[in-house]
């Protein structure tokens, strides 16, 4: 797995980073019926001209937190649909994004807070630090 902390001002950006691990989005023109669709481009870190690659990676976890901001970080697990060793389910609680039926699919989970049971106001006096 690789964990990734997104620590711009700016946020994080999730097109960006679906585009990254699932190729470019793009538009494909059929040539005999000129119907455009939606698709990705064999240009990202699980998919590549070949096909599936770094199949040794089984997700991305991906978190935007400072120290005094894991009450309020966002998480988000993001599965590699063709892991050779693929993350067993539940083993990290977060919300999860695999692919379904060729789709990306989010599930809820649970929120970094929870999971390290810290409080609303962990650690005292956060809410006087600007981020």
């Amino acid at each position: 797995m690789i964990a990734v902390n997104c620590v711009s001002r700016w946020g994080t950006d999730w097109d960006d980073i679906v585009d990254a691990l699932f190729g470019s989005l793009q538009v494909v023109v059929d040539s005999h019926t000129r119907e455009a669709h939606e698709s990705r481009a064999r240009d990202g870190f699980f998919i590549g001209e070949k096909g599936p690659q770094n199949t040794r990676v089984s997700a991305v976890l991906v978190t935007t937190v400072f120290p005094w901001s894991l009450a309020k970080a966002s998480v988000k697990l993001i599965l590699n649909p063709w892991a050779a060793y693929p993350l067993t389910e539940g083993v990290l609680p977060f919300e999860r994004v695999s692919v379904v039926a060729g789709k990306l699919a989010t599930v809820a989970g649970e929120s970094l807070k929870l999971v390290l049971e810290l409080t609303d106001d962990w650690p005292e006096g956060a809410d006087d630090i600007v981020d």
